[in-house]
C-alpha cells in the first residue's frame, strides 16, 4: 500500500501568547515536522481567528500551510477547514501544546502497510500535568475489537492528537459533524459512527503526550460535553452488536468480494442514505446485525418493501417493485472512488 503523504492539522486559538505558550507551540510544530518518515509531511496550521498574531511564528518553515479564519469558529470548523486543505490521503492530528514522540509516524506507517484494510491507527498516550507527579499513561488494546469494547465500555476511543486516519473515509463521512447535539464532542460523535463501519487498530506505546490544562475544551465545558458524550453512547450501546462487528463485516466484505476496507465503505453509504435495505439470505442475518438502525428485507420480500427507494446488496437479483428504485453498488460508484471497478 502506498500513500502520498500525510497532513497534520494543527487548530490554534490563542488569547494571548507569552513565553510558555508560544515555546509549546512550537515544539508541537517541531514534533510533526522532525518525524522520520519514509512519505512528505505537510503541517497546516488553522489560526482559530485568535487574538494574537500567529503567522509569524511559523514563517520560514517548510511544509507548513497557515489557515486563518476571519474569527473565532469553533475547533469543528477549524478541523474541517483543514481537512479541505489537506493535499495528502492521510490525516493526523495535534494540538498547540501537545507533542508527538519520535517514531510516530513511522510505526503508524507500518501497522497501515501490513494491513491495507484499516481505516485509522491510533497510539496509547501519557496525560502531562503541571504537577508532573500526576502525569499517567493510557493505554489500550490493539484490534478493532479492543477499541469498539473501548468506546462501549469506556468512552472515546482514540486520543485524538495520536490518530494517522485515512482521508477517503473522512470525506465519506463528511469530516466532523456540526450537529449541535455533539458540541465538544465532535470527535466522540465522529468515531462512533467511524468504528461501526471501519476497521482500525492502536499501538499500545506511547507515542503522543496530551497535556492537561484549564484552557482546554474538556476543561471550559466539562459537564456540556459530558451530557453530549453520553448522549452519543447510549445511542452506541442500543445498537447492541459492537462485540459482533468484525465478524460480520468480514462476513459481507467475503460473499461480495471485496476487500473489507471497500465493503465498509459500501455498509455506511447504505445506512446513511437508505432506510430499507434488500441483502440475499446468505448476508441477510450479518447485515441486519451491521446496521440494525435500518430495515433490512430479504430479496424475495421486495413487493412487500414500502419505501420509495431501497439499496440491494447481492448478486444480481431482478425485483417486481413498479414505480420503486432498487439502486446497488453500481449505483455509488462516484462516491466510491476509482476503488471499485
Amino acid at each position: 500500500m502506498s500513500f502520498s503523504g500525510v497532513s497534520t492539522i494543527l487548530p490554534v486559538y490563542l488569547r494571548s501568547l507569552d513565553a510558555r505558550k508560544l515555546a509549546k507551540f512550537q515544539r508541537a510544530i517541531d514534533s510533526v515536522l522532525d518525524q522520520e518518515c519514509s512519505i512528505p509531511i505537510e503541517l497546516i496550521v488553522v489560526d482559530d481567528g485568535s487574538a494574537v498574531p500567529i503567522r509569524e511564528h511559523i514563517l520560514n518553515r517548510q511544509n507548513v500551510t497557515h489557515i486563518r479564519l476571519s474569527r473565532n469558529a469553533g475547533l469543528v470548523f477549524a478541523l474541517n477547514a483543514g481537512l479541505t486543505r489537506a493535499r495528502h490521503d492521510l490525516i493526523a492530528r495535534i494540538d498547540a501544546d501537545d507533542y508527538w514522540r519520535r517514531g510516530k509516524l513511522a510505526q503508524q506507517l507500518a501497522v497501515f502497510s501490513r494491513d491495507p484494510d484499516l481505516s485509522i491507527v491510533g497510539t496509547a498516550m501519557r496525560l502531562v500535568h503541571v504537577d508532573s507527579a500526576r502525569d499517567c499513561d493510557h493505554v489500550r488494546g490493539t484490534t478493532w475489537q479492543h477499541v469498539l469494547d473501548f468506546y462501549a465500555e469506556v468512552g472515546c476511543p482514540f486520543p485524538h492528537g495520536s490518530i494517522l486516519a485515512r482521508k477517503d473515509v473522512f470525506t465519506l463521512l463528511g469530516g466532523y459533524p456540526h450537529d449541535p447535539r455533539f458540541r465538544h464532542c465532535e470527535d466522540f460523535a465522529l468515531w462512533g459512527t467511524w468504528v461501526r463501519f471501519f476497521k482500525c487498530a492502536m499501538i499500545e506505546e506511547v507515542l503522543f503526550e496530551y497535556s492537561i490544562s484549564e484552557d482546554q475544551i474538556s476543561a471550559r465545558y466539562f459537564e456540556q460535553q459530558r451530557l453530549a458524550s453520553s448522549a452519543v453512547q447510549r445511542s452506541f450501546l442500543d445498537l447492541a452488536n459492537h462485540r459482533q462487528i468484525p465478524g460480520a463485516a468480514a462476513e459481507v466484505a467475503q460473499f461480495l468480494g471485496r476487500p473489507l476496507l471497500e465493503t465498509g465503505k459500501i455498509l455506511f453509504i447504505a445506512w446513511r442514505y437508505y432506510t430499507d435495505i434488500l441483502a440475499d439470505g446468505v448476508i441477510f442475518d450479518a447485515v441486519k446485525m451491521l446496521v440494525p438502525d435500518r430495515r433490512i428485507h430479504r430479496p424475495e420480500d421486495a413487493r412487500n418493501v414500502t419505501a420509495d427507494r431501497c439499496f440491494y446488496l447481492g448478486e444480481h437479483h431482478s425485483f417486481d417493485m413498479p414505480g420503486r428504485l432498487v439502486h446497488d453498488i453500481s449505483h455509488i460508484r462516484h462516491m466510491l472512488g476509482e476503488s471499485i471497478p
